[in-house]
């Protein structure tokens, strides 16, 4: 399956995990609007395929 049609959603968790900070991180990138989120009612979530993007573009930032 490709990322752009992973329809996989992260908690703030396993997220954290992946990026080796804490949720409190997460979700004051998500309350910031810094980061792609998917609502649920009152659960955050985040859409695997968004989160690859995001971290593709700011690679591609940290290389300019």
């Amino acid at each position: 399956m490709s990322a752009s049609t992973d329809p996989r959603l992260l908690t703030a968790e396993e997220l954290a995990e992946r990026w080796q900070v804490s949720k409190a991180q997460i979700y004051r990138l998500a309350r910031e609007g810094r980061i792609p989120v998917v609502m649920i009612g009152r659960y955050q979530r985040f859409r695997v395929a968004a989160v690859e993007a995001w971290e593709r573009d700011r690679e591609a930032q940290a290389l300019r």
